[in-house]
């Protein structure tokens, strides 16, 4: 089952490329085989995020972040400006899952600290523990119901359509650079240690 936002084919798109990056061992076909991985968990992990699954918002995070991290160290497979575009939406996503994620991390540790601190027997009633949780952990899972309900919506604008479309495109039918034909191996060694020196 394909998620709510993927392409069609994508599964046919990923063995295809997989066999291509093998057969061929070109640099293009085996960065994106390696995006095409990587996007399969982003389209797994958004509609959970949208949902507030637990720890669906930090999956996605992190899928957004490998993807990045790819195009960022290998992205000269690619026409230039399609990969620094494609860079740049998905670190905009990036900022806005970071700053749910970040308030969802805030309630997690003031819950556990009001957990142990209870266990210890550090509130003197239970209507003092209930204070603390009330400014503690209350207040900021009001904030992160609110920063949750703003991220859903902006995934609804045809911005977050596009990003995603464009993500699909790029993987679909790569814009490739002359480099992407290049023997895969000794190409991404080199384009590794560009990106790390």
């Amino acid at each position: 089952m394909e998620p709510a936002h993927g392409g069609p084919g994508r599964a046919e798109r990923r063995a295809d490329a997989g066999a291509d990056a093998d057969a061929d061992a070109d640099a293009g076909m085996a960065v994106v085989a390696a995006l095409i991985a990587v996007q399969d968990r982003f389209h797994e992990f958004l509609p959970r995020a949208l949902g507030d699954e637990p720890d669906a918002l930090h999956q996605l995070r992190t899928n957004v972040r490998r993807l990045r991290s790819v195009l960022g160290a290998y992205g000269a497979v690619f026409d230039e400006a399609v990969a620094t575009e494609l860079r740049r939406r998905l670190r905009e996503l990036g900022r806005e899952l970071g700053t749910v994620r970040d308030l969802e991390v805030r309630v997690q540790v003031a819950e556990a600290a009001i957990a142990d601190a209870d266990e210890a027997g550090r509130f003197a009633s239970d209507a003092e523990r209930e204070r603390v949780r009330a400014v503690l952990v209350d207040d900021e899972r009001t904030a992160h119901d609110r920063a949750h309900a703003r991220f859903v919506e902006r995934q609804a604008l045809p911005r977050a359509a596009h990003r995603i479309e464009e993500l699909d495109r790029v993987l679909a039918e790569p814009p490739f650079s002359e480099r992407a034909g290049r023997e895969a191996a000794a190409e991404l060694a080199r384009l590794l240690d560009r990106e790390a020196g």
